[in-house]
Order: C-alpha cells, then structure tokens, then sequence
C-alpha cells in the first residue's frame, strides 16, 4: 500500500524502469500544471483517470463551529477533482 509520496516514487520507478529522480520531477511539474489552473484554462485532463477543473462556488451563509455565529462565506473558485467513468467502474469491480 502506498501511504506516503516518496513510496508512490518508488513504485511509479520501478513500474516504469524511470529513475525515482525522473519520476519526482514528473510529479512535480504535473501539480504545477493543476495549481497553476486558471478560469480559461478550466480543465487538465488524466485520460483513463479523470480531470482536475475549476468550479465557482456561490456566497453562502455558514456557521462558525466555535461561537455558533453565522458568518458569510464569499464565493470563491476551488479546483475539483472528478474520477473518469473508466476508473470508476474498474475499481468497483476490485472491491
């Protein structure tokens, strides 16, 4: 089981026959890529995995846990990750 990012490393390298430097990189330049999202950009898509995509969120009224006030919260833009279709069904099929 993979629990930690330096174990995804390891597996991706030997998986792939790349070098776990390689492989870091890799991961390194892709979470770029996602944080670096814009509201054009919209979407980077995993194919056979999913996408990561922008999603605007409306103000809303919430309740601060700790006093029991309301306040208001803005809207705001969050980055979403959606599983594919293909993904999903395959691990369904494994539980």
């Amino acid at each position: 089981m993979i629990r930690k990012v330096k174990d995804l490393y390891k597996v991706m390298a030997e998986e792939t026959g790349l070098d776990k430097k390689q492989v870091k990189v890799f991961f390194e330049e892709y979470f770029k890529l996602v944080s670096s999202l814009s509201e054009e950009d919209q979407r980077v898509i995993l194919p056979h995995m999913g996408y990561f995509e922008y999603r605007k969120t409306d103000a809303k009224m919430g309740i601060n846990p700790s006093n029991g006030e309301e306040v208001k919260v803005p809207n705001m833009l969050r980055i979403k990750y959606n599983i594919s279709n293909s993904l999903k069904q395959k691990m369904k099929k494994e539980i």
